[in-house]
């Protein structure tokens, strides 16, 4: 595995927000057989880590996972961490990390931590950054679920990305693009959008 040598500052994590999507969002299962052959669960806002050529691939955004996928079935207050290693295969790290009891358990583990170190102070800070350990986030790759209002588009939007997957196709369209940088993406997005296409809601396919 590559190994990264710095860790991220704040502001150098991308959140990115997403459009709810509702239709259709049972019909990316048709997409999952013919990527990963594995059916999709549902949209989560996830935060991915990883390393690419030293650099680290991170940002926070909703995201279609599989079915099979280990964290498919984290709900409500509950978080998890899943990890991929080269002798591990998947590994996942879960437990509550919101809700009354847990907040309020953290607050009194605080507490004592501060009482137990009365004559003591403890640093939290973060090291200086050269910019240079985060990998651009217009370079991570993804798959992308678009929804398209007029599915008579689906020439353009062929033409536009190559030929994409097509998820349903009646009275709208959705489809799913190949593997692509996120520059690529939001390059073709806006060649959709100059061509009078409206897309209605985009989400990442995640391989997760």
């Amino acid at each position: 595995s590559a190994r990264c040598k710095e860790a991220p500052l704040p502001h150098e994590i991308i959140s990115a927000g997403e459009k709810l999507i509702l239709p259709y969002i049972c019909d990316v299962n048709r997409v999952f057989p013919h990527f990963f052959r594995k059916p999709v669960n549902t949209a989560e806002h996830k935060r991915v880590i990883g390393c690419n050529n030293g650099k680290i691939d991170i940002f926070v955004a909703p995201m279609l996972i599989r079915g099979k996928s280990l964290l498919a079935n984290i709900n409500e207050e509950f978080n998890g961490i899943m990890v991929r290693g080269d002798c591990t295969d998947d590994v996942l790290f879960y437990g509550k990390g919101a809700g009354s009891l847990p907040t309020a358990s953290a607050v009194v583990a605080d507490i004592i931590d501060s009482c137990m170190h009365l004559n003591e102070r403890k640093y939290i800070f973060w090291a200086d950054s050269n910019n240079e350990s985060v990998l651009p986030y217009n370079e991570s790759r993804t798959r992308m679920y678009l929804r398209i209002e007029n599915p008579e588009h689906l020439s353009i939007v062929n033409e536009v990305f190559g030929n994409v997957y097509v998820i349903a196709q009646d009275e709208e369209l959705a489809v799913a693009t190949d593997l692509m940088t996120v520059a690529d993406i939001e390059s073709n997005i806006e060649k959709l959008i100059r061509k009078d296409v409206n897309i209605l809601s985009k989400i990442r396919i995640s391989d997760l």
